[in-house]
Order: C-alpha cells, then sequence, then structure tokens
C-alpha cells in the first residue's frame, strides 16, 4: 500500500513539477522584461531541483540531494549575479523612462541653446565690425617714447 502511494506521489509530483517547468519556460521567452525572465530563469532552477529530489526519491539513492543541494547553491549565485547586472545597468523599465525622459530634457536644453547661440551668430553678422588699430612700427613707438621722456616736470616752488 505504502509503495503505490510512493508511485502516485512521485507521478503526480512530477506532473506538477512539469507543468511549472513548462509556464515558466515560456515567461523566460515571452517576459515583458529582463528581471522577469531573470525571475523565471531563477523559477527553472527550483523546478530542476523539485526535478532531482523526486527522482531521487524515486530511485532511492542519496547521492540526488547534494545534487540538488550544489544546483541550488549555483542558482542563488547565478540570480545574485543577474540582479547586480541588472542594477549595473539599469534595464529595468523605470530605468529606462527615466533615462528617456533625461534624454528629452537634455535635448530640449541644447536645442535651446543652439537656437540662442545662432541668434548671436545672427546679429554678429549683421552688425559691422570695427576694424582693428593698425600696429605700430617701432620707430613710431620710440618717437613717442622719446617725446615722453624729453619733457621736463614742472619746477617745485621753493618753501622755506
Amino acid at each position: 500500500m505504502s509503495s503505490e502511494f510512493l508511485n502516485f506521489s512521485v507521478q503526480f509530483a512530477l506532473i506538477l513539477l512539469s507543468a511549472a517547468f513548462l509556464l515558466t519556460v515560456f515567461k523566460v521567452i515571452m517576459g515583458p522584461t529582463l528581471p522577469d525572465r531573470i525571475l523565471a530563469l531563477d523559477m527553472l532552477v527550483a523546478a530542476a531541483i523539485g526535478f532531482i529530489a523526486v527522482i531521487g526519491l524515486k530511485t532511492g539513492y542519496t547521492l540526488y540531494v547534494d545534487i540538488a543541494i550544489a544546483l541550488g547553491l549555483v542558482g542563488f549565485l547565478a540570480t545574485v549575479a543577474f540582479a547586480r547586472f541588472i542594477l549595473a545597468r539599469g534595464q529595468t523599465e523605470e530605468g529606462r523612462e527615466r533615462q528617456r525622459n533625461e534624454d528629452n530634457q537634455k535635448h530640449e536644453k541644447s536645442a535651446a541653446v543652439q537656437v540662442a547661440t545662432k541668434s548671436k551668430a545672427e546679429d554678429e553678422v549683421t552688425t559691422p565690425k570695427k576694424k582693428p588699430a593698425a600696429k605700430k612700427t617701432p620707430a613710431q613707438r620710440t618717437t613717442k617714447t622719446t617725446k615722453a621722456r624729453s619733457r621736463k616736470a614742472p619746477a617745485k616752488p621753493e618753501t622755506k
């Protein structure tokens, strides 16, 4: 009686795990966002652990339990690595929306700056520019300085 119940339980568990596995594979393929796909992959690891545990019960080998534990550790590490990847890349939907909004604001600001600089450049083109003063030759510079030096300072009144 107990072996029949065990066989029935194992078959029922395998059917449920197979259904969960198929639904999870569908979620991995059709998931709308990257975090949804990562959670589905974590669920696939959990379903695989369930398969290994049920097969270990059916066959009676205890080695399968060790394999299930090792798979659980690897699955946990993979989930943590994917989560860090998402945080580093900012691949969540909210992050993408926020990035789009920031990009649009930057684009609007740069367009306003371009319009302002364009109108300033047009103003410069329309207004005539003053010609720079001609540079003096060394002879002209020396004559001016000698004239300034040759002037005598006014005499101070003598006070006693």
